[in-house]
Formats: structure tokens, sequence, C-alpha cells
């Protein structure tokens, strides 16, 4: 249940300047979407445009699909969308979907080491960095 999870340090703060500046965003997981699903409204994540889970497509990451599906459901082109995962197969499937890939260094992934060898476009070691990343674009 959601009482016995946690968000990671900087979700609310992120959540927030992406609603305030008007960004879609969403979440693609390779999780059961019915459990991503209620653990997500158990924290009261607000603005989520969509949420794609495992067995809702006919592939999961690192295929790009799920992604490209995300991409149309939130009316964005994968060149102006941005993947954030902490896991190889988010890398894969962010390049091969054409999306700018985020490596969250801090989630379940490999050694740093390691997470320099995925060819990721950027990685970031708390999501405060990312508000800063998306910034950028929004104020040019």
């Amino acid at each position: 249940s959601a009482t016995r999870t946690a968000l990671f340090p900087g979700v609310q703060s992120l959540i927030h300047f992406l609603n305030q500046n008007h960004i879609a965003w969403g979440i693609v997981t390779n999780g059961a979407h019915w459990l991503a699903k209620r653990l997500l409204d158990g924290h009261t994540l607000s603005g989520r445009q969509c949420l794609v889970g495992a067995a809702q497509l006919p592939h999961s990451k690192p295929h790009p699909f799920p992604l490209q599906y995300a991409c149309r459901l939130l009316n964005v082109s994968a060149r102006q969308a941005v993947y954030v995962g902490d896991a190889l197969t988010d890398v894969q499937a962010a390049t091969a979907a054409g999306l700018y890939s985020v490596v969250a260094t801090y989630g379940y992934q490999s050694s740093y080491e390691e997470i320099q060898h995925w060819g990721a476009d950027a990685t970031i070691d708390h999501l405060s960095a990312m508000q800063t990343l998306l910034s950028v674009s929004v104020n040019s």
C-alpha cells in the first residue's frame, strides 16, 4: 500500500514545477498498471496525464512502443519529450523512441560507473537537477 512506500526526495517539488509551467507529464513503468495507479493515487500526485504500465501494451521497455504510446497520450513529439529512468532498459527505450534520456543515479540501477556506459543524454543525482534542466527549455 501507499502507506508503506515513500516518494523520492524532490518528487512533489518537480511535479509542482511541471504543473505550474503546463508541462505535460506521465509515467511509463514495466510494473503492473493497477499497482502503479494504486500507489500513485495513494500519494495524491496531481496533474498526471498518463500512466502506462505492463500488460497494457504488446511490448514493454526496452522496446520503444510504451514511450511512443505515452507521447501520443500526452500529445507531444518524441523530440519534445524527456524520459527519466533508473535502469538500462529506460535508456534503451528512450533512445529507440527518439526521446532525450536522463538517468536518475539514485534509483534501483547498478553502479554509477556502469551507468556512464549506458549512453544516456544526461544523469541526475537529485530531482532538483531535473527541474533545473527543464527550466532552461521553459525560459528560452
